[in-house]
């Protein structure tokens, strides 16, 4: 988790994740989309629970040319059924597989460079997954 106001903020995150993050949530209100935008991989979501202030006009391009979805939740227009509703998903998920992850490909671990390659040069949809076997033995 990292603090609107932190320095270097996009780099922060890109450092943690090179290919950007699946869900980037703004709890602050003071994110501009133009500023978050390049820290959410392809195919993300931005997710603005506050914000009361103008935002800058932004570009739409490098939202939807990359997929990224932008949402907004009020949680004081919610009814109690759908807080119910958002709980026990949100449960169910904690609880069994977590939560849904785009894979783009599995690949074994003999072909780490391909994989590191893909992600680097952008040619993924999604996540690698590498997959490690143990040795007969």
């Amino acid at each position: 988790m990292f603090d609107y106001d932190q320095p270097n903020l996009a780099d922060r995150v890109l450092g943690v994740a090179p290919g950007g993050v699946d869900l980037l949530w703004d709890t602050s209100g003071h994110s501009q989309l133009a500023a978050v935008a390049p820290m959410v991989a392809d195919g993300g979501q931005i997710l603005i629970t506050a914000g009361r202030e103008p935002q800058a006009p932004t570009r739409l391009w490098p939202l939807y040319t990359r997929d990224i979805s932008v949402l907004g939740f009020v949680i004081s227009l919610a009814t109690s059924a759908e807080l119910a509703d958002a709980a026990r998903a949100i449960n169910r998920c904690l609880a069994g597989p977590g939560f849904a992850i785009r894979i783009a490909g599995v690949l074994p671990l003999a072909r780490i460079a391909e994989a590191h390659a893909t992600v680097e040069e952008g040619r993924s949809r999604g996540r690698i997954v590498i997959r490690i076997e143990e040795e007969a033995g």
